[in-house]
């Protein structure tokens, strides 16, 4: 079956990091945290940056959880025992690349924050990839979906 419930499922679930991005659009200023802020006003953006990201590492995670779901074999391979070196290395090139590209155009970045918000879903899941190869090498012999969200 091509479209099966997982697929349906991690189509909203990219819908939704979509419109998260658009929302956190709509209120940059509200969650930008200045010098010059007062302490009430930056607690209160500092909540909305966190809340952000909470919401951004869960959707990256059920994106992962849902591919699991729709193919057992997506976190078994003989080569994953050596993932998170490879992973490692691309999440350095890709910073360095996002840090010349981030510096290089400058205005086009401040201008379409959504340059921004791509490369920070990419990193998150970088991040959670290299993290469940981590597990995957501590805990040799668990399935898939037990690494993802133990019993």
């Amino acid at each position: 079956m091509f479209f099966s419930r997982w697929t349906l499922l991690q189509v909203v679930t990219i819908s939704l990091l979509g419109i998260v991005a658009f929302i956190t659009d709509l209120f940059k200023e509200e969650i930008a945290i200045s010098q010059s802020t007062a302490n009430s006003d930056m607690i209160i953006r500092l909540l909305m940056t966190l809340l952000f990201l909470i919401i951004v590492i869960g959707l990256i995670s059920l994106l992962i959880y849902f591919q699991t779901k729709k193919s057992p074999k997506f976190l078994i391979n003989p080569i994953r025992n050596k993932v998170h070196i490879f992973i490692s290395l691309l999440f350095v090139i890709s910073l360095m690349a996002f840090m010349s590209i981030s510096l290089t155009y400058i205005e086009f970045v401040q201008n379409n924050r959504w340059v921004i918000y791509m490369f920070l879903y990419y990193f998150v899941l970088l991040i959670n990839i290299i993290v469940l190869s981590i597990l995957h090498r501590k805990k040799k012999n668990s399935s898939a979906e037990n690494e993802l969200y133990p019993e």
